[in-house]
Protein backbone atom coordinates (compact mmCIF):
# COMPACT_ATOMS: atom_id res chain seq x y z
CA UNK A 1 0.00 0.00 0.00
CA UNK A 2 3.01 2.64 0.90
CA UNK A 3 4.82 1.99 -2.44
CA UNK A 4 0.56 2.85 -4.15
CA UNK A 5 0.36 5.63 -1.96
CA UNK A 6 3.88 6.87 -3.23
CA UNK A 7 3.68 6.37 -6.81
CA UNK A 8 0.50 8.34 -6.62
CA UNK A 9 1.81 11.43 -4.80
CA UNK A 10 4.17 10.98 -6.92
CA UNK A 11 1.98 11.32 -10.17
CA UNK A 12 0.43 14.09 -8.18
CA UNK A 13 2.91 16.35 -7.63
CA UNK A 14 4.45 15.98 -11.31
CA UNK A 15 0.89 17.14 -12.43
CA UNK A 16 1.18 19.79 -9.95
CA UNK A 17 5.05 21.03 -10.97
CA UNK A 18 3.93 20.72 -14.67
CA UNK A 19 0.88 22.98 -13.86
CA UNK A 20 2.65 25.45 -12.11
CA UNK A 21 1.16 25.59 -9.07
CA UNK A 22 2.76 27.63 -6.64
CA UNK A 23 6.74 27.12 -8.42
CA UNK A 24 7.03 30.63 -8.64
CA UNK A 25 7.49 30.77 -5.22
CA UNK A 26 9.21 27.55 -4.65
CA UNK A 27 11.73 28.55 -6.98
CA UNK A 28 12.04 31.75 -5.41
CA UNK A 29 12.66 30.53 -1.86
CA UNK A 30 15.52 28.26 -3.17
CA UNK A 31 16.83 31.47 -4.98
CA UNK A 32 16.86 32.80 -1.61
CA UNK A 33 18.04 30.65 0.48
CA UNK A 34 20.77 28.61 -1.90
CA UNK A 35 21.35 31.56 -3.96
CA UNK A 36 25.12 29.28 -4.60
CA UNK A 37 23.35 26.69 -6.20
CA UNK A 38 22.83 26.42 -9.88
CA UNK A 39 19.00 27.03 -11.61
CA UNK A 40 19.33 23.29 -12.51
CA UNK A 41 20.16 22.42 -9.26
CA UNK A 42 17.68 24.33 -7.52
CA UNK A 43 14.64 22.78 -9.95
CA UNK A 44 16.03 19.65 -8.89
CA UNK A 45 15.40 20.00 -5.47
CA UNK A 46 12.00 21.64 -6.22
CA UNK A 47 10.78 18.90 -7.87
CA UNK A 48 11.90 16.57 -5.12
CA UNK A 49 10.13 18.71 -2.47
CA UNK A 50 7.15 18.70 -4.76
CA UNK A 51 7.34 14.57 -4.58
CA UNK A 52 7.62 14.78 -1.12
CA UNK A 53 4.16 16.29 -1.11
CA UNK A 54 2.53 14.55 -3.51
CA UNK A 55 3.27 11.56 -1.53
CA UNK A 56 2.37 13.83 1.89
CA UNK A 57 -0.72 14.49 0.71
CA UNK A 58 -1.51 10.73 -0.72
CA UNK A 59 -0.86 9.66 2.81
CA UNK A 60 -3.53 12.10 4.16
CA UNK A 61 -6.05 10.56 2.25
CA UNK A 62 -5.60 6.97 3.04
CA UNK A 63 -5.17 8.36 6.84
CA UNK A 64 -8.68 10.25 6.49
CA UNK A 65 -10.57 7.15 5.23
CA UNK A 66 -8.87 3.76 5.29
CA UNK A 67 -9.73 1.44 8.03
CA UNK A 68 -7.93 1.39 11.12
CA UNK A 69 -6.43 -1.49 11.55
CA UNK A 70 -4.92 -1.16 8.14
CA UNK A 71 -3.22 1.92 9.14
CA UNK A 72 -1.81 -0.04 11.94
CA UNK A 73 0.06 -2.66 9.30
CA UNK A 74 2.00 0.73 8.96
CA UNK A 75 3.35 1.45 12.10
CA UNK A 76 5.92 -0.34 13.89
CA UNK A 77 6.88 0.55 18.06
CA UNK A 78 10.08 -0.53 18.99
CA UNK A 79 9.83 0.04 22.62
CA UNK A 80 5.83 -0.11 23.33
CA UNK A 81 6.75 -1.75 26.85
CA UNK A 82 8.81 1.01 27.99
CA UNK A 83 5.76 3.48 26.67
CA UNK A 84 3.21 1.64 29.05
CA UNK A 85 5.46 0.83 31.36
CA UNK A 86 5.73 4.88 31.94
CA UNK A 87 2.34 5.37 31.72
CA UNK A 88 1.49 3.15 34.62
CA UNK A 89 3.59 5.30 36.62
CA UNK A 90 0.44 7.62 36.47
CA UNK A 91 2.10 11.05 35.56
CA UNK A 92 1.52 11.27 31.99
CA UNK A 93 3.80 11.21 29.38
CA UNK A 94 4.99 13.48 26.76
CA UNK A 95 5.78 11.98 22.98
CA UNK A 96 7.56 14.25 20.98
CA UNK A 97 8.13 13.56 17.27
CA UNK A 98 10.41 15.53 14.74
CA UNK A 99 8.26 16.83 11.56
CA UNK A 100 9.95 14.77 8.90
CA UNK A 101 7.67 14.27 6.02
CA UNK A 102 3.93 12.86 7.38
CA UNK A 103 4.12 12.97 11.18
CA UNK A 104 0.43 11.70 10.86
CA UNK A 105 1.36 8.55 11.01
CA UNK A 106 2.58 8.55 14.15
CA UNK A 107 -0.24 10.66 15.57
CA UNK A 108 -3.03 8.51 14.05
CA UNK A 109 -0.90 4.78 13.84
CA UNK A 110 1.04 4.96 16.95
CA UNK A 111 -2.21 5.80 19.06
CA UNK A 112 -3.80 2.62 17.30
CA UNK A 113 -0.84 0.55 17.84
CA UNK A 114 -0.18 1.66 21.11
CA UNK A 115 -3.89 1.12 22.07
CA UNK A 116 -3.46 4.46 23.86
CA UNK A 117 -5.47 7.65 22.83
CA UNK A 118 -2.88 10.64 22.92
CA UNK A 119 -3.67 14.25 23.32
CA UNK A 120 -2.62 16.35 19.93
CA UNK A 121 -1.01 19.70 20.48
CA UNK A 122 -1.92 21.23 17.24
CA UNK A 123 -1.94 24.88 15.90
CA UNK A 124 -5.35 25.81 14.89
CA UNK A 125 -6.16 27.40 11.20
CA UNK A 126 -9.39 28.77 12.27
CA UNK A 127 -12.42 27.18 9.61
CA UNK A 128 -10.04 26.16 7.13
CA UNK A 129 -10.96 22.86 5.43
CA UNK A 130 -7.39 21.76 5.53
CA UNK A 131 -8.16 22.04 9.51
CA UNK A 132 -11.48 20.17 9.42
CA UNK A 133 -9.83 17.54 7.43
CA UNK A 134 -6.58 17.44 9.82
CA UNK A 135 -9.01 17.09 12.83
CA UNK A 136 -11.37 14.82 11.41
CA UNK A 137 -8.45 12.16 10.62
CA UNK A 138 -6.31 12.90 13.84
CA UNK A 139 -9.57 12.39 16.23
CA UNK A 140 -11.20 9.10 14.31
CA UNK A 141 -9.28 6.57 16.90
CA UNK A 142 -10.25 8.48 19.78
CA UNK A 143 -7.58 10.65 20.12
CA UNK A 144 -8.18 14.68 21.12
CA UNK A 145 -7.28 17.82 20.15
CA UNK A 146 -5.54 20.56 22.23
CA UNK A 147 -4.46 24.10 20.41
CA UNK A 148 -0.56 24.56 21.19
CA UNK A 149 -1.57 27.57 23.44
CA UNK A 150 -3.77 25.94 26.30
CA UNK A 151 -0.47 25.09 28.66
CA UNK A 152 -3.86 24.52 31.50
CA UNK A 153 -5.24 21.56 28.97
CA UNK A 154 -1.70 20.01 28.62
CA UNK A 155 -1.49 20.04 32.14
CA UNK A 156 -4.89 18.50 32.85
CA UNK A 157 -4.46 15.62 30.03
CA UNK A 158 -0.51 14.85 32.11
CA UNK A 159 -1.78 15.51 35.63
CA UNK A 160 -5.03 12.67 34.50
CA UNK A 161 -2.30 10.42 33.58
CA UNK A 162 -2.84 10.72 29.76
CA UNK A 163 -0.17 10.93 26.87
CA UNK A 164 0.51 14.16 24.84
CA UNK A 165 1.73 14.24 21.13
CA UNK A 166 3.64 16.87 20.31
CA UNK A 167 6.28 17.73 16.90
CA UNK A 168 9.37 19.49 18.17
CA UNK A 169 8.96 21.83 15.44
CA UNK A 170 5.76 23.94 16.85
CA UNK A 171 6.30 26.91 18.83
CA UNK A 172 3.91 27.68 21.40
CA UNK A 173 2.72 30.37 22.73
Amino acid sequence: MREILKIAGIIVARIAYALGVRKKVTLDNLTNAYPEYSIAKQKEIAKKSYHNLGIVFAEMLYLRFSNLKSISKHITVSNPDLFHELLRDGRGLIVISAHFSNWEWLALGGSIVLDEKFAIIRKNIEGSFTQKFLEKMLIRSGNSLIDAGDIWGMYRVLRNGGCIALLADQAAP
